[in-house]
């Protein structure tokens, strides 16, 4: 009777040895399979949000100042400013809209030419000293494109 009651402690220590180990290794690999699951859900987060590059500034505005129809896509009307003069006092719609040209190629020895730019701005400014006459263009970089959002000009 001892050799039973003997056999059967050991049989029941194998069992519950058999047991915790398969617990842990169990308890293991649920903790790979939720790694593995944070990871696929963290690359498919990825796919599902890509980012975008930001559309460098000097390639837009090339192709702004260079393509009549490109120029009014980038225009979302109305915007911001206006057209002065001295009888006159009107905002910026498609339809009086002036085609902008180039800064680069304004004189500057005549005009005063200002060029600021931060990585979501730029400023663009156009004065003929003494005048009256002055132009300000503001872009602004919008889900990663270029737009103009303000145009004031003066001619007084």
């Amino acid at each position: 009777m001892k050799k039973l009651s003997f056999m059967f402690t050991i049989m029941l220590a194998l069992f519950v040895a058999v047991s915790c180990s398969s617990t842990t290794e169990t308890n293991d690999d649920d903790k790979t399979n939720s790694a593995s699951k944070d990871s696929l859900a963290e690359k498919t987060d990825e796919k599902e949000t890509p980012k975008v590059e930001a559309e460098k500034f000097e390639v837009f505005y090339k192709k702004f100042v260079a393509d009549k129809e490109f120029q009014l896509s980038r225009v979302n009307f109305p915007i911001k400013g206006q057209y002065v003069e001295e009888d006159v006092n009107q905002k910026w719609t498609k339809e009086n809209w002036v085609h902008l040209k180039e800064i680069e190629t304004i004189d500057t020895v005549e005009f005063k030419v200002t060029v600021e730019e931060k990585p979501e701005e730029v400023y663009h400014s156009i004065i003929l000293p003494n005048s009256g006459f002055s132009i300000n263009y503001r872009f602004n970089l919008v889900d990663g494109k270029w737009f103009i959002v303000e145009k004031n000009e003066s001619n007084f």
